[in-house]
């Protein structure tokens, strides 16, 4: 019997150890969470600055250190990871692939090339400005509410929690496993 619980108990502890840990982040104000954005000007590095203002190009800041929105084209996703005050990093955006009219199609590209250069965020008034040392800058102002119920923002996908229940799934399968195998190794035993 102890043979058994042995693996099963291992197995539980591995499970539970190899879950993900979540790092710890600052915070961004409520003021840029609580808000859907809109791109009003981007410079790109080295470049000038260009009007966006009504090119589409959105960024709301969701749960679980994400972002999406619109590209002015194509929906968005992101992750974002914040080190301190000021501090703020995206990942690759994760972008829907329509064939986008020009010109959309070149901004948006410019967009996602600017937004993986970002390394700082302020307010200023009822701006948020993301900037690089490189010179890229992108503004956004916040968008009026539309009134009616609550919506889901566009690029949004669903969060299944599945990373840490996956590795409880795996160590409750190399427990049963291990037990398996000790199981048909008593029986070879005898």
């Amino acid at each position: 019997m102890y043979r058994l619980v042995l693996p099963a108990l291992l197995g539980l502890i591995v499970a539970l150890s190899g879950a993900p840990r979540v790092m710890a982040q600052a915070s961004l104000p409520g003021a840029i969470t609580g808000s859907t954005w809109e791109l009003v000007s981007l410079t790109p590095a080295g470049g000038s600055a260009e009007d966006t203002t009504g090119g589409g190009i959105t960024m709301t800041f969701g749960t679980e250190n994400a972002v999406s929105g619109s590209g002015g084209c194509n929906n968005y996703r992101a992750s974002y990871t914040t080190t301190g005050t000021g501090n703020i990093e995206f990942g690759p955006a994760a972008a829907t692939l329509k064939a986008c009219p020009e010109p959309q199609g070149s901004r948006e590209g410019r967009f996602f090339i600017a937004l993986d250069a970002v390394t700082t965020y302020r307010l200023d008034g009822g701006r948020l400005i993301l900037s690089a040392d490189d010179g890229t800058e992108l503004i956004f102002t916040a968008q009026a509410a539309t009134g009616g119920g609550a919506t889901t923002a566009p690029g949004t996908l669903p969060s299944t929690g599945g990373a840490s229940q996956a590795a409880l799934w795996m160590g409750l399968a190399a427990a049963l496993l291990g037990g398996a195998g000790l199981a048909l190794r008593r029986g070879a035993a005898r």
